[in-house]
C-alpha cells in the first residue's frame, strides 16, 4: 500500500519511526503498517522515546553524546518528534498505551485476519 492512502496516524508515525516501523516490526510481524491500531503505533512511539533515557542502551549513548555532537543532535530530534506524536494522538486513544511498544498487529480493519482460527498446514 502506498504511505498516501495510509490512515493519519499511520502517516505520521512513518514520519518519526520510518526505519523501526518498515525495517523491524512490519518485518518481524509480517504486515503493512496499516495493519497496527492507533493504540498500538503510540505504544511503540512511548517505547522508543524511552530507550533514549534508559542507561546502558545505545539510543542513551547516542542521546548523551557519546557518539558525537551531530549524532546528539539528531537523537534529541527524534525525541521530540516522537513526543509531538505521542502528545497528539494519545488523546485520541480508548485506552492507555503500552509503555512497552505493540505486539502483533490488531488487525483492526480486516474481519478475515481479525477472527482468524484456523490452522495452517
Amino acid at each position: 500500500m502506498r504511505e498516501s492512502n495510509y490512515r493519519a496516524c499511520v502517516r505520521d508515525a512513518l514520519k518519526c519511526m520510518y526505519d523501526q516501523l518498515i525495517n523491524v516490526i512490519c518485518v518481524d510481524d509480517d504486515c503493512e503498517p496499516d495493519e497496527y491500531s492507533d493504540w498500538q503505533l503510540v505504544s511503540e512511539a512511548i517505547y522508543q522515546r524511552s530507550l533514549y533515557f534508559e542507561s546502558g542502551t545505545l539510543s542513551n549513548m547516542t542521546y548523551r553524546g557519546d557518539d558525537g555532537k551531530d549524532a546528539q543532535k539528531d537523537a534529541k530530534k527524534h525525541v521530540r518528534q516522537l513526543s509531538r506524536f505521542i502528545d497528539k494522538w494519545t488523546p485520541t486513544l480508548d485506552r492507555k498505551p503500552n509503555p512497552t511498544g505493540c505486539g502483533e498487529p490488531e488487525y483492526k480493519n480486516d474481519p478475515i485476519r481479525k477472527n482468524e482460527f484456523f490452522f495452517e498446514f
